[in-house]
């Protein structure tokens, strides 16, 4: 295939592998030195996803949104996550998660004295094959789990509608109930 027909995200990924094989981060080897390169990729991504999450929330919420950043944080392994979510009344109401966009450091690996990279290479493909199925199943579970609550929230509010209805439906066939028999009365006077 010429390197021209590469898709990107088969780039990005060869460029990744590269890194876990290197032991490095965008060039960086050290923890350092990779926090500080990943602190300069949130600080580029920053103002773009505020753009694109602030256009959103313009454009298609009229402004009922809102923009929530995190800034650079560590997570409770050590790493570092910057996040921002935007999230809206209705959104929150029905309990859906709010539109994010997540910068995260992953877990590295590198050759250390007890290791080479190449012999970590199971537990690298393990890892990555394990955290995309982790993702895909969660990104499949939530929009099930809300279609089964909205289910329920629309039988429940027919459920209500029918039982409301009863009385009135009781009261309309009893009028013409007793418009047939008031009808028939009048017929066995008049005869």
């Amino acid at each position: 295939m010429p390197e021209s027909a590469v898709p990107a995200y088969i780039t990005s990924l060869i460029r990744h592998f590269a890194d876990l094989r290197d032991g490095t981060h965008g060039g960086s080897a050290s923890r350092k030195d990779k926090e500080a390169h990943f602190e300069k990729a949130v600080q580029l991504l920053a103002p773009v996803a505020r753009q694109v999450l602030t256009e959103m929330n313009m454009s298609l919420l009229l402004d009922t949104g809102q923009l929530t950043e995190t800034g650079l944080q560590r997570t409770a392994d050590g790493g570092l996550i910057a996040s921002w979510v935007l999230s809206w009344p209705e959104q929150q109401a029905a309990g859906v998660e709010p539109i994010a966009r997540s910068e995260a450091s992953v877990t590295t690996w590198q050759d250390d004295d007890a290791q080479k990279l190449e012999a970590k290479m199971t537990e690298i493909a393990v890892q990555l094959i394990l955290t995309a199925e982790i993702d895909y199943r969660e990104d499949t579970k939530r929009p099930f789990e809300w279609r089964v609550q909205r289910k329920a929230e629309v039988e429940e509010e027919q459920r209500k509608q029918k039982l409301e209805a009863e009385p009135a439906e009781r009261e309309r066939r009893n009028r013409i109930e007793q418009g047939r028999v008031n009808r028939l009365l009048k017929d066995a006077a008049a005869f």
